[in-house]
Protein backbone atom coordinates (compact mmCIF):
# COMPACT_ATOMS: atom_id res chain seq x y z
CA UNK A 1 0.00 0.00 0.00
CA UNK A 2 1.52 3.32 -1.00
CA UNK A 3 1.77 6.27 1.36
CA UNK A 4 -1.25 8.15 0.03
CA UNK A 5 -3.48 5.07 0.19
CA UNK A 6 -2.30 4.41 3.72
CA UNK A 7 -3.04 7.99 4.71
CA UNK A 8 -6.54 7.80 3.19
CA UNK A 9 -7.31 4.47 4.81
CA UNK A 10 -6.08 5.58 8.21
CA UNK A 11 -7.86 8.92 7.99
CA UNK A 12 -11.13 7.07 7.42
CA UNK A 13 -10.21 4.62 10.16
CA UNK A 14 -10.08 7.48 12.65
CA UNK A 15 -13.27 9.00 11.26
CA UNK A 16 -15.55 5.99 11.59
CA UNK A 17 -18.21 5.74 14.25
CA UNK A 18 -16.76 5.26 17.72
CA UNK A 19 -16.05 1.79 19.01
CA UNK A 20 -19.10 0.32 20.68
CA UNK A 21 -17.02 -0.55 23.76
CA UNK A 22 -14.19 -2.71 25.02
CA UNK A 23 -14.30 -6.22 23.67
CA UNK A 24 -16.85 -5.50 20.96
CA UNK A 25 -17.15 -8.20 18.29
CA UNK A 26 -18.49 -5.82 15.65
CA UNK A 27 -15.56 -5.75 13.24
CA UNK A 28 -17.47 -3.77 10.63
CA UNK A 29 -17.83 -0.81 12.95
CA UNK A 30 -14.50 -1.16 14.67
CA UNK A 31 -12.10 -0.87 11.78
CA UNK A 32 -9.12 0.30 13.78
CA UNK A 33 -7.09 -2.88 13.54
CA UNK A 34 -3.37 -2.53 13.99
CA UNK A 35 -0.76 -4.83 12.59
CA UNK A 36 1.93 -4.98 9.98
CA UNK A 37 3.96 -1.99 11.08
CA UNK A 38 6.96 -1.98 13.38
CA UNK A 39 6.26 -4.25 16.32
CA UNK A 40 2.74 -4.98 15.12
CA UNK A 41 1.56 -1.37 15.12
CA UNK A 42 0.61 -0.04 11.71
CA UNK A 43 1.41 3.60 11.00
CA UNK A 44 -1.59 5.93 11.07
CA UNK A 45 -2.79 7.68 9.19
CA UNK A 46 -2.76 14.24 9.33
CA UNK A 47 -6.54 24.30 9.81
CA UNK A 48 -8.76 24.99 7.34
CA UNK A 49 -12.34 24.77 6.25
CA UNK A 50 -14.03 22.64 3.62
CA UNK A 51 -13.29 25.17 0.89
CA UNK A 52 -9.72 26.22 1.53
CA UNK A 53 -8.31 22.99 2.92
CA UNK A 54 -5.87 24.81 5.13
CA UNK A 55 -4.22 26.93 2.44
CA UNK A 56 -4.65 30.57 1.43
CA UNK A 57 -5.04 30.29 -2.33
CA UNK A 58 -6.60 28.27 -5.12
CA UNK A 59 -3.71 25.86 -5.45
CA UNK A 60 -2.32 22.88 -3.59
CA UNK A 61 1.36 22.27 -4.12
CA UNK A 62 1.28 24.93 -6.80
CA UNK A 63 -1.37 23.04 -8.78
CA UNK A 64 -4.86 24.51 -9.36
CA UNK A 65 -7.46 22.80 -7.21
CA UNK A 66 -9.77 22.02 -10.13
CA UNK A 67 -7.09 19.94 -11.87
CA UNK A 68 -8.07 16.29 -12.25
CA UNK A 69 -5.68 13.87 -10.57
CA UNK A 70 -5.50 11.82 -13.77
CA UNK A 71 -4.23 14.91 -15.62
CA UNK A 72 -1.29 15.56 -13.28
CA UNK A 73 2.18 15.12 -14.65
CA UNK A 74 4.76 13.43 -12.44
CA UNK A 75 6.25 16.69 -11.18
CA UNK A 76 2.83 18.08 -10.24
CA UNK A 77 1.93 14.83 -8.47
CA UNK A 78 5.04 15.11 -6.31
CA UNK A 79 4.25 18.74 -5.43
CA UNK A 80 0.68 17.87 -4.45
CA UNK A 81 1.82 14.86 -2.44
CA UNK A 82 4.29 16.90 -0.41
CA UNK A 83 1.60 19.34 0.68
CA UNK A 84 -1.33 17.00 1.36
CA UNK A 85 0.82 14.55 3.32
CA UNK A 86 2.08 17.13 5.82
CA UNK A 87 -0.75 16.75 8.40
CA UNK A 88 -0.47 12.96 8.11
CA UNK A 89 3.25 13.10 8.85
CA UNK A 90 2.49 15.20 11.92
CA UNK A 91 0.36 12.33 13.24
CA UNK A 92 3.38 10.05 12.91
CA UNK A 93 5.63 12.30 14.98
CA UNK A 94 5.06 11.47 18.68
CA UNK A 95 6.91 14.58 19.85
CA UNK A 96 3.94 16.66 18.64
CA UNK A 97 0.66 16.89 20.53
CA UNK A 98 -1.15 15.52 17.48
CA UNK A 99 1.25 12.58 17.40
CA UNK A 100 0.74 11.85 21.09
CA UNK A 101 -3.03 11.99 20.74
CA UNK A 102 -2.86 9.81 17.66
CA UNK A 103 -0.77 7.22 19.51
CA UNK A 104 -3.23 7.24 22.39
CA UNK A 105 -6.21 6.69 20.09
CA UNK A 106 -4.50 3.86 18.21
CA UNK A 107 -3.45 2.21 21.46
CA UNK A 108 -6.93 2.44 22.94
CA UNK A 109 -8.49 1.01 19.80
CA UNK A 110 -5.94 -1.79 19.62
CA UNK A 111 -6.48 -2.71 23.27
CA UNK A 112 -10.27 -2.57 23.03
CA UNK A 113 -10.33 -4.98 20.12
CA UNK A 114 -7.60 -7.43 21.14
CA UNK A 115 -7.49 -7.77 24.92
CA UNK A 116 -9.80 -10.79 25.03
CA UNK A 117 -8.02 -12.70 22.30
CA UNK A 118 -4.62 -11.98 23.85
CA UNK A 119 -5.86 -12.68 27.39
CA UNK A 120 -4.65 -9.30 28.59
CA UNK A 121 -6.23 -6.43 30.43
CA UNK A 122 -7.19 -3.47 28.22
CA UNK A 123 -5.03 -1.17 30.35
CA UNK A 124 -1.83 -3.22 30.11
CA UNK A 125 -2.27 -3.73 26.38
CA UNK A 126 -2.99 -0.05 25.80
CA UNK A 127 0.03 1.08 27.82
CA UNK A 128 2.32 -1.36 26.03
CA UNK A 129 1.07 -0.22 22.60
CA UNK A 130 1.37 3.45 23.58
CA UNK A 131 4.94 3.02 24.79
CA UNK A 132 5.89 1.37 21.51
CA UNK A 133 4.06 3.93 19.40
CA UNK A 134 5.66 6.91 21.08
CA UNK A 135 9.12 5.36 20.68
CA UNK A 136 8.86 5.44 16.88
CA UNK A 137 10.06 8.27 14.69
CA UNK A 138 8.81 9.45 11.32
CA UNK A 139 11.72 7.62 9.68
CA UNK A 140 10.47 4.31 11.09
CA UNK A 141 7.43 4.49 8.82
CA UNK A 142 9.48 4.74 5.61
CA UNK A 143 6.92 6.93 3.85
CA UNK A 144 7.29 7.50 0.14
CA UNK A 145 5.72 10.95 0.31
CA UNK A 146 6.82 12.01 -3.18
CA UNK A 147 5.33 8.85 -4.65
CA UNK A 148 1.93 9.00 -3.00
CA UNK A 149 0.13 9.43 -6.35
CA UNK A 150 1.68 6.94 -8.79
CA UNK A 151 0.54 7.36 -12.40
CA UNK A 152 -0.86 3.82 -12.46
CA UNK A 153 -3.35 4.70 -9.73
CA UNK A 154 -4.25 8.27 -10.63
CA UNK A 155 -4.74 7.55 -14.35
CA UNK A 156 -8.35 6.42 -13.87
CA UNK A 157 -9.25 8.82 -11.07
CA UNK A 158 -11.81 11.54 -11.86
CA UNK A 159 -11.31 13.37 -8.55
CA UNK A 160 -9.71 16.79 -8.44
CA UNK A 161 -6.71 18.05 -6.53
CA UNK A 162 -9.23 19.81 -4.31
CA UNK A 163 -10.99 16.52 -3.50
CA UNK A 164 -7.67 15.02 -2.43
CA UNK A 165 -6.84 18.11 -0.41
CA UNK A 166 -10.20 18.03 1.30
CA UNK A 167 -9.59 14.46 2.46
CA UNK A 168 -5.91 14.49 3.38
CA UNK A 169 -5.12 18.16 3.98
CA UNK A 170 -8.21 19.70 5.57
CA UNK A 171 -9.52 16.45 7.00
CA UNK A 172 -6.26 15.39 8.62
CA UNK A 173 -5.58 18.92 9.83
CA UNK A 174 -8.90 18.79 11.67
CA UNK A 175 -8.07 15.35 13.02
CA UNK A 176 -4.79 16.73 14.33
CA UNK A 177 -6.76 19.31 16.29
CA UNK A 178 -8.89 16.49 17.69
CA UNK A 179 -5.80 14.47 18.60
CA UNK A 180 -4.08 17.45 20.20
CA UNK A 181 -7.04 17.93 22.54
CA UNK A 182 -6.55 14.39 23.90
CA UNK A 183 -2.74 14.42 24.12
CA UNK A 184 -2.74 15.01 27.87
CA UNK A 185 -4.92 11.96 28.56
CA UNK A 186 -3.50 8.52 29.33
CA UNK A 187 -4.56 4.92 28.91
CA UNK A 188 -5.17 4.76 32.66
CA UNK A 189 -7.35 7.86 32.81
CA UNK A 190 -9.55 6.70 29.94
CA UNK A 191 -9.65 2.99 30.72
CA UNK A 192 -10.82 3.48 34.29
CA UNK A 193 -13.97 1.71 33.14
CA UNK A 194 -15.63 0.50 29.96
CA UNK A 195 -18.14 3.31 30.33
CA UNK A 196 -15.30 5.84 30.49
CA UNK A 197 -13.87 4.49 27.22
CA UNK A 198 -17.28 4.74 25.54
CA UNK A 199 -17.68 8.32 26.74
CA UNK A 200 -14.23 9.25 25.45
CA UNK A 201 -14.80 7.72 22.03
CA UNK A 202 -18.16 9.44 21.67
CA UNK A 203 -16.48 12.83 22.08
CA UNK A 204 -14.26 12.36 19.04
CA UNK A 205 -15.82 14.15 16.05
CA UNK A 206 -16.56 12.20 12.90
CA UNK A 207 -14.43 13.63 10.10
CA UNK A 208 -15.25 10.94 7.54
CA UNK A 209 -17.31 13.28 5.34
CA UNK A 210 -14.11 15.05 4.28
CA UNK A 211 -13.19 12.02 2.13
CA UNK A 212 -16.58 11.34 0.51
CA UNK A 213 -15.89 13.18 -2.78
CA UNK A 214 -12.58 11.35 -3.21
CA UNK A 215 -14.17 8.03 -2.29
CA UNK A 216 -16.93 8.42 -4.85
CA UNK A 217 -14.63 9.43 -7.70
CA UNK A 218 -11.60 7.26 -6.93
CA UNK A 219 -12.80 4.09 -5.18
CA UNK A 220 -9.50 2.36 -5.93
CA UNK A 221 -7.82 4.56 -3.32
CA UNK A 222 -9.99 2.88 -0.66
CA UNK A 223 -9.53 -0.74 -1.68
Amino acid sequence: MNSMKRAVVVFLMFSLAALSGCGSDDDDNNSTQLGGGPGGLSPVGGNGDNNNNGTDDDKIGGVPRETLLKDLNDQQAVSVCREVMQPYQEQLTPTTSAGQGSCLWRSLSYAAQNFKELNRTPLSLCEEAYAECTSLTLADYELDVDGCLPSSERSSCSATVNDLGLCLLAGNAMKNIDFSMTASSTCASILASEEALDAYLEKLPNRGSFCEPLKQKCPAFFE
